[in-house]
């Protein structure tokens, strides 16, 4: 979807060790000869000691350890790319100095439950400790976070546990996903105000923008701000958040950037664009895009809106654009962006009539799956193989771990009007949705309801 962001792909932020460190020049001077060896030997003397910088803060955390020094070692084990070390050094930290979750690195504590088996103790472990400590965002709503916290203890049985985080729960996509599946019908009553979808949509833009004031500096604050616009269909506050944020940006001392986190900017851009094509204004949301893609993306090449480009390409029925921007996105992605870029080949290759390379990226896309269920169904969809659309949804349901994403995507959610690129495809899920085989496949564990919002997959 357009609306695309890899949360396994954003780098961290601040708290992220100091690795392969870059030189500092002015705009206009040149790097001495020798800067790329002595960064490229720097980095590999860096990668040697992280072993024993990773050892040396595990025995200082142990051996009756300071807050810091279980964070530092968490942090390494996140560099490292060991979650489950890192995860048990957090869980130590936030048990033990609750009250030092205001100042941690929200990147981290993000991207790390994501990167834990969905179903593991270690997981369940980390969730129950932030939601035992409290846990408030400074820029975001955590209602995803506690959703998979209710679906991992509902899953073990733990019902009395699961509808005290539950109340913690208030978006309003994460309602709809309470609402779709029945594993939850024993703490959900849908007629009741908790559960009213629209007014969760209103107070989760309040709130949002509360952040937001209260932290002017934040960018973050105001990209989580305009997400929940969108949900909401408030496309003209969308538009004047991105024009504010442009206004400040422009208005600023070349030397005082007015937010600390500037590379954020692209996700209000982003966010803009989708307005902006709902609005009809195509064009401009092109425009956008395009702008937005060639920022920076948290220091780096901006594969994320490049990605979103090349989909809306395809979306609008112009296959050589969209490959054209594909070629920008480069190979540095995780293995959910890597199903994206498939998916962006089958849907050009599908336009333009080529067979093989369609089936070759179906093919990628069968194999790999367990990265994105979701792409892959859309993937089936496009190419008219209702068959086996309707098989992988009956799987899907089947499952305990991907029910809760499938359910929330087959809802009934408000729609943009259909660029021709996505025709056929809407038509196809129509008709999936239609067959008897789905419908009782999607019956024994869950519903489909009307709802007046945006969902995530219908910000496109």
């Amino acid at each position: 979807p357009a609306g695309w962001r890899d949360r396994d792909a954003l780098p961290l932020q601040a708290a992220r060790l100091p690795r392969r460190p870059g030189w500092a020049v002015a705009p206009d001077a040149r790097p001495h000869p020798l800067a790329r060896e002595i960064a490229a030997a720097a980095a590999g003397v860096e990668i040697a000691l992280e072993p024993i910088l990773a050892a040396h803060a595990r025995l200082a955390a142990q051996a009756d350890g300071t807050a810091d020094e279980w964070y530092r070692l968490a942090l390494i084990e996140f560099d490292r790319e060991r979650p489950d070390a890192a995860a048990q050094a957090m869980i130590q930290l936030v048990e033990r100095w609750p009250e030092t979750l205001p100042r941690l690195n929200e990147t981290v504590l993000f991207q790390l439950q994501y990167r834990l088996k969905s179903a593991s103790d270690t997981r369940l472990a980390l969730l129950r400790a932030l939601f035992d400590a409290n846990w408030v965002s400074r820029t975001s709503d955590l209602s995803p976070i506690w959703l998979n916290l209710a679906e991992m203890l509902v899953e073990r049985g733990r019902h009395d546990d699961a509808r005290v985080v539950a109340r913690r729960i208030q978006g309003p996509l994460q309602l709809v996903a309470l609402r779709s599946d029945k594993r939850f019908d024993f703490m959900v009553r849908s007629d009741s105000p908790t559960f009213d979808v629209d007014n969760a949509a209103r107070r989760q833009v309040e709130s949002l923008r509360e952040k937001s004031e209260l932290a002017p500096r934040s960018l973050d604050a105001r990209s989580q701000l305009s997400y929940a616009l969108l949900i909401a269909g408030r496309d003209a506050d969308v538009l004047a958040l991105n024009d504010e944020v442009k206004r400040r940006i422009a208005d600023a001392p070349a030397d005082q950037a007015p937010y600390d986190d500037l590379d954020e900017r692209v996700w209000v851009m982003n966010n803009a664009a989708i307005a902006l094509r709902r609005s009809g204004r195509i064009d401009e949301a092109l425009a956008e895009l395009e702008r937005a893609s060639r920022l920076s993306e948290q220091g780096g090449a901006n594969v994320s809106q490049t990605l979103n480009l090349a989909t809306t390409y395809c979306s609008l029925e112009r296959p050589d654009d969209a490959l054209a921007a594909l070629a920008r996105s480069g190979e540095n992605t995780s293995g959910y962006a890597r199903l994206i870029v498939h998916a962006v080949r089958l849907c050009a290759a599908t336009a333009k009539g080529d067979h093989k390379t369609e089936q070759k990226a179906l093919d990628y896309l069968r194999e790999h799956r367990s990265e994105g269920q979701q792409v892959y169904l859309e993937a089936l969809l496009r190419t008219q193989r209702l068959d086996d659309a309707a098989r992988l949804v009956a799987e899907l349901m089947a499952s305990s771990t991907d029910r809760l994403e499938t359910l929330s995507g087959l809802q009934d959610y408000r729609r943009a009007d259909v660029l021709p690129g996505d025709v056929a495809l809407r038509k196809a899920r129509a008709d999936l949705l239609a067959r008897e085989d789905v419908q009782a496949a999607i019956a024994s564990v869950g519903r489909i309801e009307p709802y007046a919002i945006y969902g995530s997959g219908e910000m496109d």
